[in-house]
């Protein structure tokens, strides 16, 4: 098991580094979306493609496609 001392030792090594890495606006928030939201809904509304076809031509998962359509809302009939 190991010290308090050298756990906290090894912790101060590594607050400069996180500390710089929180600063200013070139902050990295992963990596860049391979889907574009747009290309989704217009394959969709314009050329009438099913969520599998769309996925297909994209090179997606189908669940990402889901994502980007709009939802729509049922309305129950009482």
């Amino acid at each position: 098991m190991r010290s308090g001392a050298q756990a906290s030792g090894r912790q101060s090594a590594f607050r400069p580094r996180t500390a710089r890495r929180r600063q200013g606006p070139q902050r990295l928030q992963g990596r860049r979306p391979k889907i574009d939201p747009v290309e989704v809904r217009r394959l969709h509304e314009e050329e009438r493609l099913s969520p599998t076809a769309i996925a297909r031509r994209l090179g997606i998962a189908r669940s990402s496609v889901y994502r980007f359509l709009p939802r729509v809302e049922q309305v129950d009939d009482l």
